[in-house]
């Protein structure tokens, strides 16, 4: 099975997990854009083709950047 329809096949198997997740991470990601807007930087998002993926991507005026991943618990299995 292509990797593609693995995800689509686990997001509708745990879509109401999926979406208790994101609402948990948005509040993060909004905290994170008014400490970016403070120090001049921006919050982007990243994935490729191949399926990598970053929830957000902390960039400073200066170019140096952070890929950061949320995680909305401590549970090794989320």
């Amino acid at each position: 099975m292509p990797k593609n329809t693995k995800q689509k096949c686990r997001k509708k198997k745990n879509g109401n997990a999926q979406k208790r997740k994101n609402a948990l991470k948005n509040p993060v990601l909004r905290d994170m854009l008014v400490f970016a807007e403070a120090h001049n930087a921006r919050i982007l998002y990243y994935a490729d083709d191949t399926g990598l993926e970053a929830d957000a991507v902390y960039q400073m005026e200066n170019g140096e950047y952070a890929l950061i991943e949320i995680k909305t618990g401590t549970n090794n299995n989320e």
